[in-house]
């Protein structure tokens, strides 16, 4: 009885010491899963920061411009961004009182892409978010703004900027200023588009 006793035990032990066993790598797979995910998070993260970084360094990098500008529409992501994320944050979409104008904006179209206005201010057409600043022979000094509603506004031969890069800027926000003559150029979905069909888009 005492060696059938004995033989039950050391039974018992192993079954135990299996279970203990299966239970420590279960647990060290998930250890490793959970630390390679970490690590391509981090990854990312740098790579991110990295492009931001980057971008910040040389705006007019026309290699970058193309890769991540151009081809990227801001649009979806912008409305997306600004009716949840953003709105969450108070005062986040509000901008400086003191740097915002009338109710109406009133750019005179000269010819083409040429406009003027009664003053020297250069104000946002529309809410939306500051995508590229850079110079360009033919634009000069320019800057890019993503409506909320899907147009994209180029400013060109601006003077002065009073706002920078990734700025979120609410219709008729001062944007800079600008001397004699503005460029402007209205885009939908890649297509030029005229002044009036850009103020008719909600």
């Amino acid at each position: 009885m005492d060696d059938l006793e004995t033989i039950r035990k050391r039974m018992k032990n192993k079954k135990r010491s299996g279970y203990q066993s299966k239970k420590k790598k279960l647990n060290d797979t998930n250890f490793n899963s959970f630390y390679r995910f970490m690590i391509k998070t981090m990854v990312l993260i740098i790579i991110c920061l990295g492009i931001f970084t980057f971008y910040r360094i040389n705006p007019n990098n026309k290699l970058f411009n193309a890769i991540f500008i151009e081809q990227i529409d801001f649009s979806k992501a912008t409305k997306y961004v600004n009716s949840t994320i953003l709105n969450l944050l108070p005062n986040f979409n509000k901008t400086n009182k003191s740097e915002e104008v009338s109710s109406t904006i009133y750019y005179q179209h000269i010819e083409n892409n040429i406009y003027k206005k009664s003053d020297n201010m250069v104000t946002s057409v529309d809410k939306g978010t500051v995508v590229l600043i850079g110079n360009q022979e033919i634009l000069g000094d320019y800057m890019v703004v993503q409506q909320q509603n899907g147009v994209k506004v180029t400013y060109g031969n601006i003077e002065t900027m009073t706002v920078a890069l990734y700025d979120v800027v609410d219709k008729n926000t001062t944007l800079g200023t600008y001397n004699n003559q503005l460029l402007i150029i209205f885009e939908l979905n890649g297509s030029e588009i005229t002044y009036e069909k850009a103020l008719a888009i909600k």
